[in-house]
């Protein structure tokens, strides 16, 4: 396996070895010679390199290695090249909360433990609803961001 870096490898090693249980982030931080304000960022840069780990994080209780879920069907289709594996697929919800603001990624995680979704399923649920919303206000006249209104069909011609 190549090298991450060493704070990277170091966080790959404690979560690791801490066999599923949450590992405060004052000891990870410590650990790795990481600001604990910038403990978040590593998680991120992590959880791309290594999609492999599932790496759950919790407010008050830090993060830990999770299992990822069993798939819910033994008989359906096998994943092939353009199938993402269950894995894959919750690497890539949590590098999309990486990309988000923190307060904004805090946010969506509280309203997906809430509502007892995945963080994939409540940023989806969430960007749906909003284009919904925004485009229901954009034709209606009202524009809040101050985008501009989708042309209408019968544009008038001018001569």
């Amino acid at each position: 396996m190549t090298s991450l870096g060493p704070a990277l490898d170091e966080l790959a090693r404690l979560l690791t070895t801490a066999n599923g249980e949450y590992v405060p982030g004052q000891t990870l931080a410590s650990a790795t010679g990481v600001p604990m304000i910038s403990l978040s960022n590593f998680i991120g840069q992590l959880r791309s390199k290594r999609p492999d780990l599932v790496i759950e994080g919790k407010r008050g209780k830090s993060y830990r290695l999770a299992e990822a879920p069993a798939p819910t069907s033994k008989t359906g289709p096998k994943p092939t090249g353009s199938c993402l594996t269950t894995n894959e697929r919750a690497a890539a919800a949590r590098s999309l909360l990486d990309m988000l603001q923190p307060r904004t990624a805090e946010i969506v995680k509280t309203i997906a433990l809430q509502s007892g979704e995945t963080a994939e399923a409540c940023i989806t649920r969430l960007i749906n609803y909003g284009a919904e919303v925004h485009h229901d206000l954009v034709n209606d006249g009202e524009n809040p961001i101050g985008l501009v209104a989708p042309r209408d069909a019968k544009a008038t011609t001018r001569h």
